[in-house]
């Protein structure tokens, strides 16, 4: 796990938490983050593991990169380096603290010709705007999101922890079950929601080269929130999808319908609470992390990501 070079405590909402700032590799040698772990789990998924810009996918300088889903900042980073700055990006993220983290390790990495903003804002369909109850996991944020968990999300994911470890001890289950509950301490934030196509027009973007959606089980609420008009000018898109129901499919025809030629559906894999456990938690001595075993649930907590490109 990396080491932590500095903190410090921070007040955003109210709330006080302790902000490190730790290095991932020698390009990202300044980052900062509530969890290390985490951080570093995002950084082998987003620039090692290139998860949101495969199968055409690609970012070029110049381009307008629309972040939904930003989180701490990792994949801004990314896009940032990877174009020596010159981008336009605009993220959103509704956990106060997590935008304000996401917008601090934009100013570390921007150039003079990086154009961005953080709206502390999430996106979601016409009739769920407004204000909603935000389930936040301080130390676990990948797992935040408007749809709520409960002890049984708790129960699940010990149940899968113990499955990819190829166990059946029910010692090690309960084990299981009570890091699981210490790592989704809970807060519930306020937090606002609006359509991208709102926000779009006052923004007055007319083109946008890469639209990335990872919103942990609310990516049907964002797609149903933009307009024949915001997809018409959007040439490329990069969606985590939960597979839940026929959503995948939903997403996919979607996607065709709106124009895409290109539209590829990923590898069914592990959520992120099993790749973060095992990059991190449960072994964090470990420098070999195991590879990776679907749950046997169907459906229960599985994504996979679809990625859609024009002519």
């Amino acid at each position: 796990m990396p080491s932590i070079d500095a903190q410090e405590a921070v007040l955003v909402g109210g709330r006080t938490y302790n902000v490190k700032t730790i290095a991932l590799s020698e390009d990202v040698p300044h980052f900062k983050c509530l969890e290390p772990a985490e951080a570093n789990f995002l950084y082998k998924q987003i620039f090692e593991e290139a998860d949101y810009t495969q199968s055409g996918v690609s970012i070029s300088p110049g381009d307008v990169i629309v972040d939904v889903g930003g989180n701490i900042g990792a994949f801004a980073v990314f896009t940032l380096l990877k174009n020596k700055g010159d981008i336009s990006l605009y993220a959103f993220e509704p956990v106060p603290i997590l935008a304000h983290i996401c917008e601090a390790n934009i100013e570390l990495y921007k150039s003079k010709d990086t154009k961005s903003k953080v709206f502390t804002l999430g996106l979601t369909s016409p009739d769920k705007v407004g204000k909603v109850a935000f389930d936040f996991f301080p130390e676990y944020s990948l797992l935040s999101s408007a749809y709520d968990w409960d002890p049984s999300d708790r129960d699940a994911i010990a149940q899968k922890l113990l499955q990819f470890e190829g166990s059946n001890d029910p010692d090690r289950l309960e084990e299981l079950r009570e890091r699981v509950g210490q790592n989704l301490r809970k807060e519930v934030v306020e937090a606002e929601l609006r359509t991208f196509a709102s926000v779009r027009k006052e923004l007055g973007l007319t083109r946008i080269d890469l639209l990335k959606i990872d919103v942990e089980k609310a990516e049907w609420d964002v797609v149903c929130g933009i307009s024949d008009v915001d997809w018409a000018m959007t040439r490329q898109v990069a969606i985590e999808t939960h597979v839940i129901g026929d959503r995948v499919q939903q997403i996919k025809q979607l996607l065709q319908d709106k124009g895409f030629t290109r539209v590829h559906v990923g590898e069914v894999g592990t959520p992120k609470f099993l790749g973060f456990k095992y990059y991190n938690k449960l072994h964090p001595d470990e420098g070999v992390v195991p590879p990776a075993v679907l749950p046997s649930a169907e459906g229960a907590g599985l994504v996979c990501n679809i990625y859609a490109t024009r002519d």
